[in-house]
């Protein structure tokens, strides 16, 4: 989690709650893929010197693997985007 301006360092989370992606959200690039991913909401695990307490995954489109590999290459990649919200730790 580091910037060109800033060193966040790491942080361990865990899986919150997690919705559905919206029924319009893009499912893979060009309008080709198997559906958006779910959106998250994490919360830190602990550890000192944690920067972020929650993380939350929205607006995503694609990412969704195919029901079955079946018909795919041996290796394959399913590619996704989303928008990335931290918080931090209140002083």
């Amino acid at each position: 989690m580091d910037t060109s301006l800033h060193e966040y360092g790491t942080g361990a989370f865990k899986k919150a709650n997690q919705s559905l992606a919206p029924s319009d959200a893009v499912v893979g690039q060009g309008g080709q893929g198997m559906g958006a991913v779910a959106w998250l909401k994490l919360d830190a695990k602990g550890g000192d010197g944690q920067v972020f307490q929650e993380v939350y995954r929205v607006n995503t489109a694609g990412g969704s693997a195919p029901k079955s590999c079946q018909g795919q290459q041996a290796a394959f990649e399913v590619q996704y985007a989303a928008e990335y919200w931290l918080f931090e730790k209140s002083s």
